[in-house]
């Protein structure tokens, strides 16, 4: 394995890949790795906590050689953010990855690729294109709520329900709930209780986003960026129950006098 790659692009996405990786002691199926693949004239970093998978492609501008090395993306991130200059070099030499810049020459430990953990089966069910900004707009409005307490795993995660004429997103700690809907034409209907983590791994450039679903999991696909989870296990509370049917009094009030 061969490749140059810009040393900020670089940075910004070992961020986005600490963000999959688990913050306490992982379970069996965890690593705390990265996976570099060097393929298709692209670099390709994989990571996992065991049950989320999150992969981004970067396009390589110079000459590349294919290959794959799997190195603590912690470390990595680290050595990564202290550099200070505009491209990384790296290269596979034996069972170490060596990283050079015109200033500093760095050695890594690679772990066995047999070692990484491998992505599950994707789903087979419903696929559906969806609008990004949407998505990242619904949950801004909902993700306060979410309860942190475990006892009540359904209540941990954002319920998401599409309709044919509207998606909506609805989140309850129990003690105070937040919905938001969205009116449009929607190709297919679907209710899924998602993890707060995938809106942190999400994508914000783009316009749509291809997603998968069956009864267990979700994938989301843009053209560099892969995201494979589970959905959290139900069912979700009937909270239509309390959302009041009719407003028999209205306000109006200037946003920054009220805040």
């Amino acid at each position: 394995m061969r490749c140059e790659i810009d040393r900020v692009l670089l940075n910004e996405t070992l961020s986005n890949i600490l963000t999959v990786l688990p913050s306490r002691t992982p379970s069996p199926d965890a690593t705390v790795d990265v996976k570099l693949v060097v393929k298709e004239h692209r670099l390709l970093l994989l990571a996992t906590d065991g049950e989320t998978f999150l992969e981004i492609r970067l396009p390589l501008e110079q000459a590349a050689e294919d290959g794959i090395a799997i190195v603590n993306a912690r470390k990595l991130a680290e050595l990564v953010n202290a550099l200070e200059t505009e491209s990384v070099s790296f290269y596979t030499e034996g069972n170490n990855l060596r990283m050079d810049t015109r200033k500093t020459r760095t050695v890594l430990l690679c772990a066995a690729p047999a070692d990484f953990p491998q992505l599950k089966e994707l789903p087979e069910g419903t696929h559906f294109e969806f609008p990004l900004s949407t998505l990242h707009e619904l949950y801004e409005a909902c993700g306060f709520a979410v309860a942190k307490d475990e006892l009540r795993q359904a209540l941990t995660g954002i319920n998401w329900e599409i309709n044919n004429n509207e998606t909506r997103m609805v989140s309850t700690d129990g003690s105070r709930l937040a919905f938001a809907a969205r009116r449009g034409s929607y190709p297919c209907k679907l209710r899924a209780i998602l993890p707060p983590k995938l809106f942190a791994l999400l994508p914000r450039a783009g316009e749509t986003i291809s997603i998968s679903a069956d009864p267990t999991h979700l994938s989301f696909r843009t053209d560099n960026t892969f995201i494979f989870c589970p959905q959290i296990a139900g069912p979700y509370p009937d909270y239509e129950r309390v959302l009041p049917k009719r407003y028999p009094a209205r306000a109006v009030l200037v946003r920054d006098e009220f805040i």
